[in-house]
C-alpha cells in the first residue's frame, strides 16, 4: 500500500459508462482498446417502475411443491394455503419429521388436502410417479414451486465434480423434468 501512496504504483485508469449506455460499455470493450477497467455505474439510475401482478391461487387445482419437505417448501405451501390454494404435493426425498408432520397438519387444520409424495426430482421416474398420483387422485395440476435443493457449501479448494453434480442434480435436472413431463399441462406457473 505504501507504492500506491507514494505514487510509485497508480490505480488502473477506468472508464466509467452510465447504466443507460451499458451497451456502450460493452461495445468499447470489444474493441480492445481499453488498459485498466471498464465500470458500468449505476449512479443516477432509477428504479424500474413495476406493478405487482395479483397472485390467485385456485381451490380448485393442485400445486406441486419439490422440495416440499423442507424449510423453504412447508413455508411456500403455508403461503399458498394462505392464497387459497386447497390441493398440495409436497415432493420429497425423504420421510417426514415430527415438524413436518406437525407442519402439514397445520395446513390440513387450514382447509387444504396435502399429500407427501416419495421422490427425488432429479430421477425423471419418480417425478413421472409423482404426476401419475396427481392426475389419478387429485384436481388437475396448475402450478409447481421448485424448492428442491441439496446443501453441500464448503471452501472452493474442497469442491470436487462428484459435490457439485449432487448439488446441481436437483436444481438443474430436476427443473428439465418438471418441464419435459409438464409440457402439455395447463399449468397457470
Amino acid at each position: 500500500m505504501e507504492s500506491f501512496r507514494d505514487g510509485t504504483f497508480r490505480p488502473l485508469p477506468r472508464n466509467i459508462f452510465p447504466i443507460q449506455d451499458a451497451v456502450g460499455a460493452f461495445r468499447y470493450l470489444t474493441q480492445r482498446k481499453n488498459i485498466g477497467k471498464v465500470v458500468v455505474s449505476l449512479q443516477g439510475a432509477r428504479p424500474l417502475n413495476t406493478v405487482e401482478a395479483p397472485v390467485t391461487l385456485r381451490s380448485d387445482g393442485t400445486y406441486l411443491i419439490t422440495g416440499g419437505l423442507g424449510g423453504l417448501g412447508l413455508l411456500v405451501a403455508q403461503w399458498m394455503v394462505q392464497q387459497g390454494a386447497r390441493h398440495l404435493v409436497l415432493l420429497g426425498r425423504g420421510d417426514a419429521t415430527s415438524l413436518t408432520r406437525e407442519a402439514i397438519s397445520a395446513l390440513e387444520e387450514a382447509g387444504a388436502r396435502v399429500v407427501v409424495a416419495r421422490g427425488d426430482v432429479a430421477q425423471e421416474e419418480q417425478v413421472a410417479g409423482a404426476l401419475v398420483k396427481i392426475h389419478d387422485s387429485m384436481p388437475p395440476l396448475r402450478g409447481i414451486i421448485h424448492a428442491a435443493g441439496v446443501l453441500d457449501d464448503g471452501l472452493l479448494l474442497n469442491q470436487n465434480q462428484e459435490r457439485l453434480a449432487a448439488v446441481m442434480a436437483p436444481k438443474v435436472q430436476g427443473a428439465w423434468n418438471l418441464h419435459k413431463l409438464t409440457l402439455s399441462a395447463p399449468l397457470d406457473f
